[in-house]
């Protein structure tokens, strides 16, 4: 608007009427710095979303229109001689001050058509007011373009109106498609979280008289990237194998059914290296990894009746209670390495603790979702851990305040153990 009120003025300066030309160019400069700083004040309030700004500058900028546009009329209409020139001049300002009162209709929404009936009673009043004689044609021409503008503003509502439905009804496929494209990304991943929990099996009763082994897992999302496998070699050794792979969701599970149809292919081997195992999986991850990074942590306990060999490829330690002593009591087994899938160089190295034959011990191990940090800290920490969640299992798993996949497996050594259970 600043523009059409400037060249108005320059129009009027040029063409109006002598004694009006210099009131009607002062008006309409007046009404150009409004329509400035209405777009300046817009500016701020739109930065600061705050439309009470923006509404009180549209009711100043209208209340100064108004009175500069009712004390032009009065003063032209006093004029002894009233030419074509003084009605074009009163012509033109009508129609800017109805285009204004249109152009800033979306400030006030539905009282917009108020302001131009409040224009034409104001200017009606400025007629009356002047003491010219038969001003009824003008005033019929004020009020049938006004009731013009009215009908615009009422097509333009409509529209808007009919625009804004439409936006609406178009956001509510674009939700409803989004909704059903997540539940079919959903409906995917529980099938895939079906399929995993089918090809990896938790560590499961093994057929040894002294050995109990209970796992506990729950993974963080739909899919988990924690791991662990269990097997028995011929000469009676038990291994238990349990891995944590970086990162979360879709690419942690595709990980893990990688490791897990590797450690699958080494079951009918009657033997079992470790180390060996370790570096195929690590070069496996290496090759995985060219172009996205695939790293996990590793964990191999080799237990035989008199000692616990464990190799840690950068996993968290495992610890070696005495099972049922209330004191508590234990080891914590942390062995060196680094993480698979990293350096071509594995280093990892063994650690072993020699076991008491016919006693009670308690075997945990978990990655650092149930093993955190602070948990970690102390063996006592780790044995009242591990005794709620013998008690409450995965309800106590579940409050464990660590967003990450949580995997526990427990072996139990007993003398006078005569069966083997799975939980």
């Amino acid at each position: 608007m600043t523009p059409g009120y400037l060249i108005a003025a320059i129009t009027a300066f040029f063409l109006a009427p002598e004694p009006l030309r210099l009131i009607i160019t002062y008006a309409f400069l007046v009404m150009a710095a409004c329509a400035a700083a209405w777009f300046a004040v817009d500016e701020y309030a739109v930065r600061h979303r705050s439309s009470l700004i923006t509404q009180l500058n549209f009711y100043i900028s209208f209340a100064i229109g108004t009175g500069l546009f009712t004390y032009c009329m009065y003063r032209t209409l006093r004029e002894e001689n009233i030419g074509i020139s003084e009605y074009f001049s009163i012509g033109m300002m009508w129609m800017l001050y109805l285009l204004t009162i249109e152009t800033c209709a979306p400030v006030v929404g539905n009282i917009a058509p108020l302001f131009i009936v409040v224009g034409v009673l104001v200017t009606s009043t400025a007629y009356y007011m002047s003491g010219v004689q038969n001003t009824e044609i003008v005033l019929s021409i004020l009020v049938i373009s006004a009731l013009f503008q009215l009908a615009i503003l009422v097509f333009r509502s409509r529209r808007d109106q009919n625009y804004a439905l439409l936006e609406y009804a178009n956001t509510e496929l674009n939700t409803e498609n989004q909704r059903l494209k997540i539940e079919q990304v959903e409906g995917e991943l529980h099938l895939a979280r079906t399929l995993q929990d089918t090809m990896t099996s938790l560590p499961k009763a093994i057929s040894s008289n002294q050995i109990e082994v209970k796992s506990f897992y729950l993974p963080f999302g739909i899919l988990g990237g924690d791991w662990a496998a269990s097997r028995k070699l011929p000469d009676g050794k038990v291994i238990i194998a349990i891995g944590d792979v970086t990162g979360k969701g879709v690419p942690a599970a595709l990980v893990v059914q990688a490791v897990n149809s590797m450690w699958v292919s080494r079951l009918r081997t009657p033997e079992f290296d470790a180390i060996e195992w370790l570096e195929s999986v690590n070069r496996t991850l290496l090759l995985l990894g060219e172009q996205t990074s695939q790293s996990m942590t590793v964990g191999i306990a080799i237990i035989s009746p008199t000692e616990l060999t464990y190799y840690s490829a950068g996993h968290v330690p495992c610890y070696l209670l005495t099972h049922g002593d209330e004191s508590t009591a234990g080891n914590l087994i942390s062995g060196a390495g680094t993480p698979l899938g990293i350096n071509a160089a594995l280093n990892v190295s063994q650690v072993t603790q020699p076991l008491i034959p016919r006693s009670n011990f308690l075997l945990a191990m978990a990655t650092d979702g149930i093993f955190d940090w602070d948990t970690r800290k102390r063996v006592t920490k780790v044995s009242r851990l591990i005794k709620k969640i013998e008690a409450l299992g995965e309800d106590f798993i579940r409050s464990h305040p660590v967003d990450d996949d949580k995997l526990l497996i427990l072996v139990k050594f007993s003398s006078n153990h005569e069966s083997v259970h799975h939980a």
